[in-house]
């Protein structure tokens, strides 16, 4: 199964999947405890941490998840002070740096000169003198 297809059946089976849920609240089958506006921003601060995940975004998964858990407890009542959900924000963006600084994508921390050919950019397994000699260029090996 190629990554457009998986794309769109994990995203079609979410949707269908809060849909159903959604639906058994509203006739009362179960019961949510949340409002429907609550529900709505769930959905998509969910759909936002699914997303930034696959990408490796982690500010997108841990401030969603901050929001989230404020959101629960409106809703639940959990009673936590203006302090505690002020520290859950700044724990979530010094988490969401430090996974940012831990597991980050290949190749997104190197500093690229401008003028350096995209082919390079794309060969970066040793073999620098033979795509500069592909694209008449001049390049030097990066030092580590």
């Amino acid at each position: 199964m190629n990554k457009k297809l998986m794309f769109r059946v994990l995203w079609g089976v979410y949707l269908l999947a809060v849909a159903i849920v959604m639906i058994l609240g509203a006739v009362e089958v179960i019961d949510l405890g949340i409002s429907l506006l609550g529900q709505v921003m769930l959905v998509i601060l969910f759909a936002i941490i699914l997303f930034s995940s696959y990408k490796l975004f982690w500010f997108g998964v841990f401030l969603p998840i901050a929001i989230v858990i404020n959101i629960l407890d409106a809703s639940f009542g959990w009673s936590l002070n203006g302090t505690a959900i002020a520290a859950i924000y700044v724990v979530a963006f010094i988490v969401s740096i430090a996974f940012t600084v831990l597991f980050h994508k290949k190749g997104s921390w190197q500093l690229v000169h401008k003028e350096t050919p995209k082919t390079y950019l794309q060969h970066s397994d040793g073999n620098a003198e033979k795509v500069a000699s592909k694209v008449n260029s001049k390049i030097t090996k990066k030092t580590r």
